[in-house]
């Protein structure tokens, strides 16, 4: 398994299993069910190389949960996933958190595995 940790943050238990079986081969990934749990997870057992947020969630969404993310562990790579084709949400989550990357549900698992692997790769 790698080093490389990465956790993934959405409120459906499917998304999070199926990234977790897919990303678990070439990474360690933790999953969280909402952005609370997500903060807690980094706080508590953190730091992770990659955070993978779903944009829609109750209490919390992805581009709040991941400008707390960026403010507190600003080298964290933010990753946002949506089902959602709202530009307007996409660009506050690029001016709040400054994601890195946004991939739009269903995604494809090895462009994503890509992705995270150019993102780690920045100076």
């Amino acid at each position: 398994m790698s080093e490389l940790r990465i956790l993934c943050v959405d409120d459906e238990p499917r998304i999070l299993e199926g990234i977790e079986n897919n990303l678990g081969f070439d990474f360690d990934v933790t999953t969280a069910g909402s952005g609370k749990e997500g903060l807690r997870c980094l706080e508590y057992r953190g730091p992770y190389s990659v955070v993978i947020s779903d944009m829609r969630m109750p209490e919390m969404n992805g581009a709040e949960f991941l400008a707390k993310v960026r403010e507190r562990w600003p080298d964290t790579v933010r990753i946002l996933l949506t089902g959602q084709a709202d530009a307007e949400a996409i660009e506050r989550a690029h001016q709040v958190a400054q994601v890195a990357e946004v991939f739009h549900k269903p995604w494809d698992i090895d462009e994503l595995t890509t992705a995270i692997r150019r993102e780690l790769e920045q100076p």
